[in-house]
């Protein structure tokens, strides 16, 4: 371990400390919330990304960063509405890539509510002839029943 890696994860045990592992985890998702990135966080908090990251990846604490991308997508996803309603004959470019950008990242972080669905629903519905069927299988039975077979060989004699 690094000497950077060393002294962000004693800053790190300094936070839990100070205000808790769940203090430190409740403020790190309600900014991821509201718009900053990991990076942003970790370069406020004086902890590298690395340490940050693997602290949250840690005793299931991820999936509390995860439902807070979601909450962002979810904000995100409203946005998106206020930048189309707003879009002028001047601004639709600018307006067109905001509302792409949002919509895309949008789809990655909640991808059940917000992601392109890409599940396949098959209906597979075909007809058995059981008359036939029978018909064939006795066909078969009264074939096999002449036939002889040399056990030393296993040939059809």
């Amino acid at each position: 371990m690094g000497k950077l890696t060393r002294i962000g994860w004693t800053r790190l045990d300094g936070l839990v400390a100070e205000i808790g592992s769940d203090g430190l985890l409740e403020m790190v998702c309600g900014r991821v919330t509201e718009d900053e990135d990991l990076t942003d966080i970790s370069r406020s908090l004086e902890i590298p990304y690395s340490v940050l990251w693997r602290w949250l990846s840690d005793s299931g604490r991820m999936q509390d960063y995860e439902n807070s991308l979601k909450a962002r997508a979810d904000r995100v996803a409203h946005e998106v509405l206020r930048i189309s309603d707003s879009a002028t004959d001047e601004n639709t470019q600018s307006s067109k890539l905001q509302v792409e950008s949002r919509k895309w990242l949008a789809s990655k972080w909640d991808r059940d509510r917000y992601g392109e669905s890409s599940k396949v629903q098959m209906d597979v519905r075909y007809q058995v002839d059981l008359a036939g069927a029978l018909l064939e299988a006795e066909e078969r039975r009264n074939r096999l029943r002449n036939v002889v077979v040399d056990n030393e060989t296993g040939e059809v004699v």
